[in-house]
């Protein structure tokens, strides 16, 4: 073993580096949290910063506009003092200030600009005149504002112009008075001007300016001054009627300088017009400029600044206008705003978030490079310690390791490898601790080598006793499997015996019922037929239940439909849930597929054996059998059937039973409802052998819900075969029956003789071979078990017999149901195979698909009238003529309640109604014989179901005269019958 250890796997490098990882992970965190504490602050003094100016810029800016404002206000006011104690002007005094042009108009004179003294004792200058030649000047209302505009603005003009570019007053008319140094406007104008469309006259209108207050054009560009302008116009009414309007226009070419030069360090402004026009922009001025009445923000085509301009108009619109801060993440900076007065422009400061970021990074980079330095410190100190401290110690620890190991712990023990027992810390106490477990080994290793010496004498005993053991279990495991066997074998047995009388029973209880009865024999028989068809079930739980033990049941993987597999349960249990007052619902998930592939069989028979269940322990209410979807394997549908009644329900220490063979809740429920407690084990075993899971949720009186889940694969519907082809007409056959018991001979003889056949019975196999070779038969019926020679025998030497005699067509008659038993059929050379107890469909749907190549086919069938006669026969000779009647009226009041909500849910009521009502017709419909009705509501339940909601309401539309025939048919009908 080498005692050296390389240089990266050393303690102390390996300590060193460790440590340096940690403090480096401590430093990340202090200079992380120093730069988050650094941004926090300087984001708060940024705001506050951002606040203050914004707030002074906007009242500075908003002080040149409202001092405009107060000019109009202060002329408007002097305006209708004046106008309330004018008098009306002499024709003379009018004529002093105004000429008439030959051209239509009226103008001041040239000496209103250069200098003309007033009533007042002022001399005006600079002021200017225009009068449109649709205006009649010869009126007292036109001359008295005319001769009192003239003399306010050259009184007030002086004063006003010197901080704004100009200023004028107009009336509604097409006139105009104005003070413009520099500028003789009234006199220049062409005498064709209308300035009845111009912005700055409109927007003193009452339709665009209702609450007569001061009034602001758009941002426009002054071509010839080559300035930024904007102009406020105030109307001026007295007694409601509206006189005139003051107003100023504002060159903004200095504001405008401010906007972009006077700001905070790092930032630029941007003014908005609320209207969605961009009024200033410093890299956009140019654009600006180009535009002349200002560039709308949605033109720019930036995102940004679209984003900029919907944060701060919608920010301002929920603060009434009040300033605000917005965090703006689009273009990662804080926006301080404020509204203008005046225009109501926003004024905005756009901060970059990148300068609070490199401020916050210079300092906690200073911060991480002190925090190195003291690393680079700390880790030479720590080398200093842990070299003298733990290094020197541990190679000491490692030379005397290194002789434990070679099994030398004698020279640790005696003291010759050095440990250092002298420290007083903790390696002290660790040295003194390892001396003294070496010397304990040392002794322990004496006394082991002679506890092996002993163990090893006890060991070669028990391997002796083991060897015995396992000899006597091999022979058990024999004895197990020969009684499993013979389980096997004994219960073939007893199926076979017990269905034999099982079949006499009910094919005779079959013939007496095809037989007149009166109505009390009737019921008896049936209760007999029923009660054999009970024992029946309970003799193929337990034989189902054996197979599933043994693993000799195999499952299907086969394409069928889940509608049509609900559908069938449904049906079959509808008339018990009817004669029980319970209602029976049943609901797929719509996104479930239609077609699944898997065992359809044993689906169906877990969930008749649910349903059965949940209608025998239901008193009142309803029971439900649902499908949803549930999680699956990728390319698998995971399904979750469930039964929920509102029955009786379980405890918790019952429900944790049921699932057992031979097991009940408990013996009470037993006696009061029957039932040999195989059915939910056998459930259990069908699901799980499919890898499913099943379990049950109950509450006691107030009921249960039995669930499980099942994967299955998607399937496509399968390709649909031609349905009209005639179906073989099974014609008299001349039939051999095989059959070594007189009841069973009794019962088939029966049953083949209603149909037409002629029947020759023979007791054995043997005899059965010898009838064959001697006559001519058109079908043989043999049982499987008979004295002298099987079924089975005498079918192959049948089929070693020269033709036509060896092809004669054989189907097994048989109570044997085990596994293998129809292999074993179809093996020795039979057609088909029938089990006992037999069922009359069964039997003649078999013997006429195996004798249909040999039969001809009969003619097309008629179209079906709207009730089937034989239907209702039937029904009469079961119940009874007044109870027939009684049936047909009952469908006649319920089913036109069902026909009559289809009618009202075809123009747009919910598809599951559709189908709800469609199915509860379609099964009255058929109880009655109308089968057009039925099978026209079948067809719009199969539309509803599968989502196909123009199909269905229009073979609504259909169900009329359909139903008119009906009930036609039926009136006549009752008389026939």
């Amino acid at each position: 073993m080498s005692s050296s250890v390389s240089f990266r796997h050393a303690l102390t490098p390996r300590t060193l580096l460790q440590m340096a990882i940690r403090i480096t992970v401590v430093m990340a965190m202090v200079a992380a949290v120093s730069y988050w504490q650094l941004i926090t602050a300087l984001t708060a003094e940024t705001k506050d910063s951002l606040h203050n100016y914004i707030v002074e810029r906007t009242a500075r800016e908003s002080a040149f506009f409202k001092l405009a404002e107060d000019d109009l206000t202060v002329f408007r006011t002097v305006f209708l003092d004046n106008w309330r104690v004018m008098k009306d002007v002499p024709d003379a005094e009018f004529r002093a200030a105004y000429r008439a042009w030959g051209d239509g108009t009226t103008r001041l004179r040239r000496e209103a600009f250069d200098g003309m003294l007033t009533q007042e004792g002022l001399i005006t200058r600079y002021t200017t005149g225009f009068v449109g030649p649709d205006v009649a000047v010869d009126t007292q209302d036109v001359r008295k504002r005319l001769m009192l505009m003239w003399r306010l603005v050259g009184r007030f003009g002086p004063a006003w112009t010197i901080r704004f570019t100009n200023f004028y007053a107009f009336p509604p008319e097409n006139f105009l008075i104005g003070y413009w140094p520099g500028l003789p406007w009234g006199l220049t104008a062409e005498s064709n001007l209308d300035m009845s469309g111009e912005v700055w006259k409109t927007i003193t209108t009452r339709e665009n300016n209702a609450s007569r207050s001061t009034a602001w054009t758009p941002l426009y560009f002054d071509a010839v001054a080559q300035k930024w302008a904007i102009t406020c116009a105030l109307p001026i009414d007295f007694d409601g009627r509206h006189l005139a309007n003051a107003a100023h226009d504002l060159t903004l070419n200095e504001l405008f300088e401010r906007v972009a030069n006077d700001r905070l360090e790092g930032t630029y402004n941007v003014i908005f017009d609320e209207d969605g026009r961009l009024i200033v922009h410093p890299e956009r001025m140019a654009e600006l400029r180009a535009s002349e009445t200002g560039l709308s923000v949605a033109q720019a085509g930036d995102a940004k600044l679209t984003a900029m301009y919907e944060s701060v108009i919608g920010a301002g619109r929920k603060a009434n206008g009040a300033d605000v801060l917005i965090d703006d993440p689009i273009n990662d900076a804080f926006l301080a705003a404020a509204r203008i007065e005046g225009p109501k422009w926003w004024f905005v400061t756009v901060y970059p978030k990148q300068l609070l970021t490199s401020t916050a990074q210079s300092t906690a980079q200073h911060i991480l490079a002190a925090c190195l330095v003291a690393l680079v410190l700390e880790l030479y100190l720590l080398y200093l310690v842990i070299h003298k401290k733990v290094v020197l110690p541990l190679k000491l620890f490692t030379s005397a390791s290194a002789a434990v190991a070679e099994n030398q712990v004698g020279e640790v023990a005696s003291g010759i490898l050095t440990l250092p027992e002298e420290r007083k810390d903790e390696v002290g106490l660790l040295a003194r601790t390892f001396r003294t477990m070496s010397q304990q080994m040392e002794e322990s290793r004496h006394r082991l080598e002679e506890q092996n010496r002993t163990l090893e004498e006890r060991v070669a005993g028990q391997t002796a006793s083991l060897e015995e053991t396992i000899l006597r279990l091999v022979a058990s495991q024999t004895q197990a499997e020969a009684a499993n066997r013979a389980k096997g074998e004994f219960l073939a047995t007893m199926s076979h015996e017990i269905r034999t009388p099982m079949n006499g029973i009910l094919g005779m209880a079959r013939l007496v019922l095809d037989s007149k009865l009166k109505l009390e024999q009737r019921g008896q028989m049936e209760t007999l037929k029923c009660s054999a068809e009970a024992l029946l079930t309970i003799l193929d739980d337990i034989l189902d239940l054996t197979k599933l033990e043994h693993g000799h049941i195999e499952f299907e993987r086969v394409p069928f439909n889940l509608a049509r597999c609900f559908e069938g349960v449904t049906t079959l249990l509808r008339s018990r849930a009817g004669d029980r007052g319970i209602t029976l619902l049943s609901t797929i998930d719509p996104n479930l597929p239609l077609w699944i592939e898997g065992d359809s069989g044993r689906l169906r028979q877990v969930l008749l054996n649910l349903v059965g269940n949940a209608l025998k322990f239901t008193e009142a209410g309803r029971v439900t059998l649902r499908a949803q979807p549930v999680d699956a394997k990728a390319g698998e549908i995971g399904i979750e059937f469930s039964v929920t009644d509102t029955g009786i329900g379980l405890a918790d220490d019952a429900c944790a039973r049921l699932f057992q063979s031979f097991t009940q809740a408990d013996a009470s429920i037993s006696r009061r409802f029957g039932g040999s407690g195989l059915g939910l084990a056998i459930c259990k075993r069908l699901v799980e052998g499919q890898g499913g899971s099943i379990g049950v949720d109950s509450e006691p009186g107030k009921g249960s819900r039995f669930w499980f889940r099942l994967t299955f694969m998607p399937a496509a519907a399968p390709i649909a075969q031609p349905t009209n082809a005639a179906v073989p007409d099974l014609s008299p056959q001349t039939i051999l029956l095989a059959e070594d018991n007189p009841v069973n001979q009794k019962v088939a003889v029966g049953l083949l003789a209603k149909g037409g056949h002629q029947v020759t019975v023979v007791p054995d196999g043997r005899a059965a071979v010898d009838a064959v070779r001697d006559g001519s038969f058109d079908l043989v019926l043999m049982d499987m078990q008979m004295p002298e020679m099987d079924g089975l025998e005498a079918t192959r030497i049948i089929r070693t017999l020269p033709e036509p005699m060896g092809s004669v067509p054989i189907i097994a008659l048989t109570a044997n149901t085990m596994r293998g038993d129809a292999e074993r059929c179809y093996s020795a050379g039979m057609n088909a195979h029938v089990a006992k107890p037999i069922d009359p469909e069964v039997l003649f749907d078999t013997m006429a698909r195996v004798l249909s190549p040999m039969v001809q086919p009969v003619a097309a069938a008629a179209p079906a009238p709207a009730v089937s006669i034989e239907v209702l026969k039937a029904l009469a000779d079961y119940v009874g003529t007044d109870t027939m009647a009684e049936v047909i009226a009952l469908f006649l009041t319920n089913g036109a309640a069902d026909y009559q909500q289809l009618l009202d849910l075809a123009d747009g009521g919910a598809l599951d109604d559709v189908r709800h009502y469609a199915h509860d017709l379609k099964g009255m419909a058929a109880y009655v014989g109308a089968q057009i009705i039925s099978d026209l509501a079948a067809a719009v339940e199969t539309a509803a179901r599968e989502g196909r909601d123009e199909d269905a309401r229009t073979m609504i539309a259909d169900l009329p005269a359909a139903w008119d025939a009906t009930v036609a048919a039926l009136n006549e009908a009752v008389a026939v019958v």
